[in-house]
């Protein structure tokens, strides 16, 4: 069996494909980046082959991590028929990138997983809906748009929910899924939104790991998101000092914005929550927000004309702070 890259931004969707190969006739080892004897492990299995030996998965978790001798010296080995080897990467193995040898190139299957852009909710309800299916849950029409709004664009949150849903063995509707699905917190992206917009210090701090961890564009496109949406509050929802959880809902659902984000925006706190949110609207006003998202629009174009993201993005996070 040849090599089989699976690339792409999926874990999930990877980890599925590779349970696909695995039953009581099969040895399964996982291998990652930090362990040493990684190469001999997987050339011992590909010599120490019998007839009669059982079919063995090796599944190398985290290769984008391998060192780059260790990269060549595995794409080098021959695997014979019983053995497949899944290869994990962000991105395409290639001659390129690699220093595959022509030859070994031809025996590299590759096979694609993604999961959709963080904004394309209805691409996300869909896969939800998949995800359900694929467990042999029944479940109302409304449930996986729920699911999205509580949860947020995370496949791993979303499935282990779906497994803990499972367990149920009944039909979901809404009710059981707010009563047993976790809300979770917004996304580390939109938490870092949040800490602009509530002016913290510790947007610095966490600057360089969103960089790290997200592109430009998305950055950009979930910043302008989130003081749109409170634009939105602000035009749409009268100024009270407290919100009760009644309004919170009413105001998520009348506006299109999820629960998490409504509550977080108008400063209100749950129980067990370790620190209080602050009421935007006691914060901005109007004015203010009209010259954030045209400074928003401003930054937008600049990174397509390519601006220093980084500096531009430092340059915010003070603005908001002065204003």
């Amino acid at each position: 069996m040849p090599l089989i890259n699976l690339y792409g931004n999926s874990v999930l969707k990877k980890e599925l494909y590779i349970k696909s190969f695995l039953n009581q006739n099969t040895e399964y080892i996982r291998l990652y980046s930090d362990d040493r004897d990684k190469i001999e492990i997987i050339s011992g299995k590909a010599r120490n082959i019998s007839l009669f030996s059982k079919k063995t998965v090796i599944d190398l978790v985290d290769f984008d991590k391998w060192k780059s001798a260790e990269k060549k010296n595995l794409l080098s080995l021959s695997i014979p028929e019983n053995v497949t080897v899944f290869v994990r990467t962000e991105k395409q193995l290639s001659e390129k990138n690699e220093n595959i040898k022509s030859e070994k190139s031809e025996n590299i299957k590759s096979k694609k997983f993604t999961v959709p852009e963080p904004w394309k909710k209805s691409e996300w309800i869909s896969y939800i809906e998949e995800l359900l299916t694929r467990e042999k849950i029944e479940y109302e029409s409304n449930v996986p748009e729920y699911l999205f709004e509580v949860i947020g664009a995370n496949e791993l949150a979303i499935y282990n929910e779906i497994k803990k849903l499972k367990v149920l063995d009944e039909k979901i509707n809404i009710d059981l899924a707010k009563k047993f699905v976790h809300k979770y917190a917004v996304s580390k992206l939109d938490e870092f939104c949040f800490l602009i917009s509530e002016k913290s210090d510790f947007a610095y701090s966490v600057l360089d790991d969103i960089l790290k961890d997200f592109e430009p564009k998305i950055i950009m496109f979930v910043l302008s998101k989130h003081f749109i949406e409170l634009f939105n509050i602000m035009l749409n929802v009268e100024y009270k000092e407290k919100y009760i959880w009644p309004e919170i809902k009413s105001i998520s659902k009348k506006l299109g914005i999820s629960l998490s984000k409504v509550s977080r925006f108008l400063g209100f706190k749950f129980s067990g929550q370790d620190f209080q949110p602050k009421n935007h609207l006691k914060i901005y006003g109007v004015t203010t927000l009209k010259d954030i998202i045209k400074k928003l629009y401003v930054m937008e174009r600049s990174l397509k004309s390519g601006g220093i993201f980084k500096v531009e993005l430092i340059e915010f996070i003070k603005y908001i702070r002065e204003e």
